[in-house]
């Protein structure tokens, strides 16, 4: 909690400096630059808004919106998206099995797993490689028939460490503010 409490105040205080000095030039009559500021503070409000949302499909206080999805077209789109969001020197490969069963998942929060997942694969791999999506379906024994969306990459890996705590809410590799 200390991690997004420090997130959140980096965010608002990109919004309320950035409105503070509006306000001064707004004053003196210096409107030159002034959008810099105000997309300045538009982006950390945007940047917190997300940060809410997660924070509330984290704690089940903010309903999913299931949805039927057809898999294929969503790893296709998301293929897309991030071959645009990664770097150049990162091969995107997008497999879907030949006929793959319909899901029902939230869209938004499926696409944001996808994205995030993609970007920090995307730093796993500073050199460059390949990021991999797949699209299968599984049937096991405790579950029953389900669709596995898959993405992995060849990129350097997790240490010891981090692979400890890979699954502990809020655990991030990542800088204050960052990620």
């Amino acid at each position: 909690t200390g991690g997004i409490a420090h997130d959140f105040n980096n965010l608002l205080t990109g919004i309320s400096g950035g409105l503070e000095i509006i306000e001064r030039r707004l004053s003196e009559g210096r409107l030159a630059g002034i959008d810099r500021f105000l997309q300045g503070a538009q982006t950390s409000a945007q940047r917190a808004a997300a940060l809410t949302q997660r924070l509330l499909a984290f704690s089940r206080q903010q309903p999913l919106q299931p949805v039927p999805l057809d898999p294929a077209k969503l790893v296709s789109n998301m293929s897309e998206l991030l071959r645009r969001s990664l770097r150049e020197n990162i091969a995107v490969v997008a497999t879907v099995e030949d006929g793959v069963w319909p899901i029902h998942a939230d869209q938004g929060q499926l696409e944001n797993a996808i994205l995030n997942i993609g970007l920090n694969a995307r730093d796993a791999m500073p050199d460059g490689g390949t990021l991999t999506v797949t699209a299968r379906n599984v049937e096991t024994s405790a579950h029953g028939q389900q669709v596995q969306i898959a993405l992995t990459d060849t990129g350097v890996g997790m240490n010891p460490t981090t692979l400890a705590r890979a699954f502990d809410p809020f655990f991030t590799t990542k800088p204050m503010g960052q990620g």
